[in-house]
């Protein structure tokens, strides 16, 4: 299970990597391929709901709502691929807000750090606030048509950052945790993770010494 989350949250750090490279080098054409994807993906989706609506037999469709959201979804896909403005002005508070929440992720890792005895917890801290403070200046400090020319790649950098942090934070904290469940359940009590690890080491170099004694003798 614990290997599982430690592969899905690299798999996610490597897409918001990916995504933000993107971004970066292609901008304009990023805004483009966004609004056309997302405006596409409603469409698709009101038809779909459309279709479902009206297949349905009669007493089911009286308890649906197929019919209301996919006239919705079609409607707000048109605007998104021909209103791009629109989305413009939407995007920054999406992706930003998706920022926003890969911090607090992040400091939920702190709390865990902290929780398992890992000193390294005040660093994850750090960077849960870069990424909180990235995704608040994107939601509310690119505005304007001088600062929308930057938005993109502003996210995009903020984006990179995230997948960086994410897989650092995740390799670091998975191999504490993995350590601190090994003591636990060795011993039924909480002990410090780094301690545990740095009493490995030394009975590693015990062993070792002993051995080259019982060669030299």
């Amino acid at each position: 299970m614990l290997k599982q989350i430690k592969w899905r949250s690299i798999l996610v750090g490597i897409g918001y990597i990916l995504a933000g490279l993107l971004l970066i080098v292609y901008p304009e054409s990023s805004r483009d391929l966004i609004a056309y994807v997302l405006g596409i993906a409603l469409v698709v989706y009101g038809i779909v709901s459309l279709t479902t609506y009206f297949v349905i037999n009669v007493k089911e469709s009286l308890r649906r709502n197929e019919f209301s959201i996919g006239i919705m979804a079609i409607f707000a896909g048109l605007i998104i691929i021909f209103k791009q403005q629109i989305l413009l002005d939407i995007i920054p508070i999406l992706l930003g807000l998706v920022i926003v929440a890969d911090g607090f992720d992040k400091l939920q890792n702190a709390v865990v750090a902290k929780r398992i005895g890992s000193s390294q917890y005040a660093t994850y801290i750090v960077l849960a606030a870069v990424s909180i403070v990235l995704g608040f200046v994107v939601m509310f400090f690119l505005t304007g048509v001088e600062l929308q020319k930057i938005l993109f790649v502003v996210i995009g950098v903020s984006l990179v950052y995230c997948g960086v942090s994410d897989i650092f934070v995740v390799l670091f904290i998975a191999d504490k945790f993995h350590k601190f469940l090994k003591s636990f359940e060795a011993n039924g009590k909480i002990i410090d993770a780094e301690v545990e690890e740095e009493r490995e080491e030394t009975t590693e170099e015990t062993e070792k010494e002993n051995t080259e004694e019982e060669k030299s003798e």
